[in-house]
């Protein structure tokens, strides 16, 4: 494989015998056309880290880097500035032109180029303003061109090619506020009323800074792929910023030196306005994340297969499954609010919770003699999953996998990822008795060699195998 650039040749082999074979076939044909190959400046020995246009490429790493020449320049170029109060716009130019050389050799090059366009452009027009006019050199630009003197900051590299993204995280804004959802996680906000002065192109940045922030935990460390349906959000996201509007240049910084502090890596791309159906229902307030409804069909079967609960304790007047419900907030009909502060004792109750208070839920069971139907995902590995094993009095049953499973009361919205939530019903219960007489009808289950244990059990396939002292108890699952 051959990479041309203008005069400059690159050859590329999975081996050095093929390397070297297509070398001497390259020599043979451009010498034979009538071509002049500049001996001294070409390397006609294969190796894994060649130089190629002001890069050395270390073919082993995967990684690019730009040539110290290439360093040099910039820093000399730089440092002039430092000591200087003007520079004629054609030596600002030229600095930038050096700057821009870098762009696929240093990290977020183009985002540190930013501030100094900026402030060029305050200060100079091309139109109007010959090349000789002095452009003044400020305090608050002196630190963004110190950035480019420092050899840390220009000799890093970069990945080739460009690693995949890793999630995708959908947003939107409207002039309520934004939304936005990344797998199976939605969050959304208002505007303050100091934001709802800004243009839409600005509220639709400042909704994707909002929702990485509010999803650290899932974006941390990360290529993301943010999905927008504003085109001005994507190009100032992929280009790092822009000149046409010194706004939205200032919000786009924010975001990525954000990124930068928690090694997140942002790509976008332009997602449909008639697909963005969700992001876009959150930021008009029409989704509340808290307020997902599990079909009710589904809900009837289970209460058909373990008996009907006597109280729905996390709901709201849209989505209570039963007559009988505990709300959030204060509502006229509703049995009480906040169940997590009323005793449980002696109730069967229907219980779907939000997954952030799931480790309070378990902890109130475990504390108050009930029985509780509880809706929550098979994740073996969150601290709480081994808690909901020890309190389990019926075998867990896998809710179907249906679009519909999920749903916003009151409405055609439905959720736009449930699946990874892999949706299950426990029927867990603290009174010893109860415990006991599930495990008796369990099957034994005596581990091999070469079972792992995830702390007291294994799950294979979604069953559950608990450890014991002389063998084991094995909890098959069931699907819905």
């Amino acid at each position: 494989m051959i990479f041309l650039y203008l005069d400059d040749w690159l050859i590329v082999g999975r081996s050095k015998e093929e390397v070297r074979q297509s070398l001497e076939v390259t020599v043979d044909l451009t010498t034979r056309l009538g071509f002049l190959i500049n001996l001294e400046k070409s390397h006609l020995v294969p190796t894994q880290t060649p130089s190629f246009l002001g890069a050395e490429i270390d073919l082993v790493t995967g990684i690019a880097y730009p040539s110290s020449e290439r360093v040099r320049n910039v820093q000399e170029c730089a440092t002039l500035f430092l000591t200087a109060r003007s520079a004629p716009a054609v030596a600002w130019l030229r600095l930038l032109g050096l700057m821009a050389s870098l762009v696929d050799l240093v990290p977020w090059c183009r985002l540190r180029m930013r501030p100094i366009q900026m402030h060029l452009l305050a200060h100079f027009r091309p139109s109007q303003h010959p090349l000789s006019r002095n452009i003044p050199i400020l305090k608050p630009i002196i630190p963004h061109i110190h950035w480019w003197t420092i050899w840390s900051n220009l000799s890093q590299g970069l990945p080739f090619p460009p690693p995949l993204p890793m999630v995708t995280l959908t947003t939107d804004a409207s002039n309520m506020g934004w939304g936005a959802h990344l797998q199976s996680q939605q969050v959304s906000g208002l505007w303050t009323p100091d934001e709802l002065v800004f243009h839409i192109n600005v509220l639709e940045l400042l909704a994707v800074r909002r929702a990485l922030s509010q999803l650290i935990s899932l974006v941390k460390q990360k290529v993301v792929m943010v999905q927008s349906d504003n085109s001005t959000v994507v190009a100032y996201i992929n280009r790092q910023g822009g000149t046409r509007s010194p706004q939205l240049c200032f919000q786009t910084w924010k975001l990525l030196l954000w990124c930068i502090d928690h090694n997140v890596t942002l790509v976008a791309c332009h997602i449909p306005g008639e697909l963005n159906v969700t992001a876009d229902a959150l930021s008009r307030g029409k989704i509340l994340p808290t307020e997902w409804q599990l079909h009710p069909k589904v809900v009837q079967t289970l209460f058909n297969l373990m008996d009907r609960p006597n109280i729905d304790l996390f709901a709201s007047p849209m989505n209570n499954q039963l007559p009988v419900y505990c709300t959030r907030v204060m509502d006229p009909k509703a049995w009480a609010v906040n169940a997590l502060t009323i005793d449980w004792t002696g109730m069967y109750a229907y219980a779907y919770p939000p997954i952030s208070i799931l480790s309070r839920v378990l902890h109130k069971i475990r504390e108050e003699p009930c029985k509780v139907m509880l809706i929550a995902p098979f994740w073996p590995r969150q601290t709480w999953f081994q808690t909901m094993i020890r309190l389990l009095v019926h075998q867990p049953i896998i809710l179907p996998h249906r679009p519909d499973i999920l749903k916003q009361p009151r409405s055609k919205l439905n959720h736009p990822d449930p699946e990874p939530l892999r949706l299950t019903c426990w029927l867990l219960s603290s009174i010893p008795c109860e415990q006991q007489a599930f495990l008796r009808k369990l099957p034994p289950w005596q581990p091999v060699a070469g079972d792992r244990l995830q702390g007291r059990h294994i799950i294979a396939d979604s069953d559950i195998f608990l450890s014991g002292a002389t063998g084991g108890t094995w909890i098959p699952s069931l699907h819905l």
